[in-house]
């Protein structure tokens, strides 16, 4: 499955300077999704890499950040960390596909 460079560390660098809160979607190596919330997505993505972020992560290593959402509180965040757990594999995909093709310019899908 092919999501694009959503995980591009200038990317997630401007997006960590600011005062905010991001729910993000990782890809991981056994083809599912692991969905969390950070302020800082470069720090927290390179820990889940290193096996030392999510329980889940250590077990199935993430290979890419297939979405992410800017949230102004971590209670924002949190709720919405919880709607996107509930969407389904098929669903959790087509918001990845769609967030990639945004990445590189292509538009909503």
């Amino acid at each position: 499955m092919q999501f694009g460079t959503a995980q591009h560390f200038d990317s997630l660098r401007s997006l960590s300077h600011f005062n905010m809160w991001f729910v993000y979607i990782l890809y991981c190596e056994n083809k599912s999704f692991y969905v969390g919330i950070t302020d800082n997505l470069e720090k927290r993505y390179r820990t889940h890499k290193e096996g030392r972020g999510a329980k889940y992560t250590r077990s199935f290593t993430p290979e890419a950040i297939v979405y992410v959402e800017r949230c102004k509180t971590k209670s924002q965040a949190l709720k919405r960390e919880i709607q996107l757990k509930n969407l389904s594999h098929a669903e959790k995909e087509k918001l990845a596909n769609g967030y990639s093709k945004l990445k590189k310019g292509i538009g909503p899908t």
